[in-house]
């Protein structure tokens, strides 16, 4: 039962949505972020809500990669006002979010800590962490929709016109 006076006072946070890169080839370094979110903390009358999820990313190149780093974390729990009565508890730690890569990066998809009352942080009233999500590097172009991407070289530039020989003035 949600004794909230308004319910966004104890609801839980928004998810890390979605990111997704399918391209031929990739170059340099990068951060890719999809992390959820904590809910607000001590609602006005009741329980605390949970952590947002972390999202899911998809990063799927024809040639090998590096440099990539990408987060999709699981937010922590709200914390619970332990003061007003009925006693109600936080949030749980949302959980961690799904990253599919074509190649290795370095990857967080842990899932957020439970939130704790706000006159014991190390009491949590049950309020579990959120679990670690999955991530794999073994993605291929097939298994996302759209067009094949076929490696093309780089084309030679075009021979330079031939100039007129150079006039000397007397």
């Amino acid at each position: 039962m949600n004794n909230a006076v308004t319910v966004s006072a104890s609801s839980g946070g928004p998810g890390g949505g979605m990111i997704l890169v399918r391209a031929c080839s990739l170059s340099g370094s990068a951060t890719f972020s999809a992390n959820g979110m904590p809910g607000p903390d001590q609602p006005v009358n009741d329980g605390a809500g949970g952590g947002g999820a972390g999202g899911s990313v998809l990063v799927a190149a024809n040639l090998p990669f590096a440099g990539l780093t990408v987060n999709a974390m699981g937010a922590r729990g709200a914390n619970a006002n332990y003061t007003s009565f009925p006693e109600h508890g936080p949030g749980g730690g949302g959980g961690g979010g799904a990253v599919l890569l074509s190649s290795a990066g370095t990857v967080n998809v842990n899932g957020g800590p439970p939130g704790y009352t706000t006159t014991n942080t190390t009491d949590f009233w049950g309020a579990q962490p959120g679990q670690t999500g999955l991530s794999t590097a073994s993605l291929t172009l097939s298994q996302i929709p759209g067009p094949s991407f076929v490696p093309v070289a780089a084309p030679h530039p075009p021979p330079l016109p031939p100039q007129p020989p150079a006039r000397h003035q007397p």
